[in-house]
């Protein structure tokens, strides 16, 4: 889905777009959700990252999933390891919902790119940078606060526990989850590494789905905040048309003003679409089971 667009009235564009929407390019690049740029091969690079995503994180859970039934017994231990479980299967599903309403994104990050180069008149783009900074800031705040929590939990997991030793003398080496060991052994080298690597890409990934959630939702509101505030511009200035074009009749300026609230009305509604990522009863549930 491609939005028209007509030749740029903001010189400043793409210094714009790329101010408000570059740490969520990178967040979402990773996780293979931004929009292709490329042409020839490079179109199905998203693809492949999806498809490896999906494996890494697929992989981690059911491994997981099926410790807890099969090998664990302690069910004390079960029932925290649930908690654990509910976690890893919302995120994952949550990138699922990413990937189902992959079309209303890009909806929405086109018309965020196109009304950056439709906008004409500094007044209005210092009101589009004011709520485009709330939301760079959100989506750096959120990132900061999840990534830097996943290496506290990574590296004090590996090297402040470093192994634990069970009843029969074996020293056990730690992983991020607990691994079936039907399928292999994962203490041995080099499974252990291998292992140790795809949880950590694993729990990489769920960190950047949820630092994507959130940078897109504060992308996409703050957006629509400073599109608000532009009509509320155009209003208050529909009579005397200060800040308008040169000899436009109030009419064309009250037509422009319609036109620029139904395309506000219509991308909220999308808006609403991309952000029915997750139900809030599953974040009781995890609450309680930890």
């Amino acid at each position: 889905m491609h939005l028209s667009v007509r030749q740029p009235r903001n010189p400043n564009y793409e210094e714009d777009i790329v101010y408000v929407t570059k740490h969520n390019k990178w967040v979402l690049n990773s996780i293979g959700m931004w929009p292709a740029m490329l042409k020839g091969i490079g179109k199905f690079v998203p693809k492949i990252v999806v498809g490896l995503s999906n494996f890494v994180s697929v992989f981690n859970v059911l491994q997981f999933v099926l410790y807890v039934i099969l090998e664990e017994k302690d069910t004390s231990l079960k029932l925290r390891f649930l908690g654990l479980i509910c976690f890893a299967s919302t995120n994952l599903m949550k990138y699922w919902a990413l990937i189902a309403r992959r079309p209303n994104i890009e909806y929405c990050i086109e018309q965020v790119q196109t009304d950056w180069k439709q906008v004409e008149f500094q007044r209005n783009r210092m009101l589009m940078l004011k709520y485009g900074k709330i939301g760079r800031d959100l989506t750096i705040y959120s990132a900061v606060f999840m990534y830097s929590s996943e290496m506290c939990y990574i590296t004090i997991m590996q090297y402040a526990m470093a192994s634990v030793l069970r009843e029969n003398n074996r020293t056990t080496r730690v992983l991020v989850y607990p691994t079936y060991s039907g399928f292999f052994d994962a203490q041995k080298s080099p499974i252990y590494e291998i292992v140790y690597v795809l949880q950590c890409m694993c729990t990489l990934l769920f960190n950047s789905v949820t630092v994507a959630c959130c940078g897109l939702a504060a992308l996409f509101a703050t957006h629509a905040c400073g599109q608000i505030d532009v009509v509320i511009s155009q209003l208050n200035d529909l009579v005397d048309g200060k800040f308008a074009k040169k000899n436009s009749k109030t009419d064309t300026r009250l037509i422009e003003i319609v036109e620029n609230h139904i395309k506000i009305l219509k991308y909220v509604g999308k808006i609403i679409n991309c952000m029915k990522l997750t139900n809030n009863r599953s974040a009781t549930v995890i609450d309680f089971l930890q």
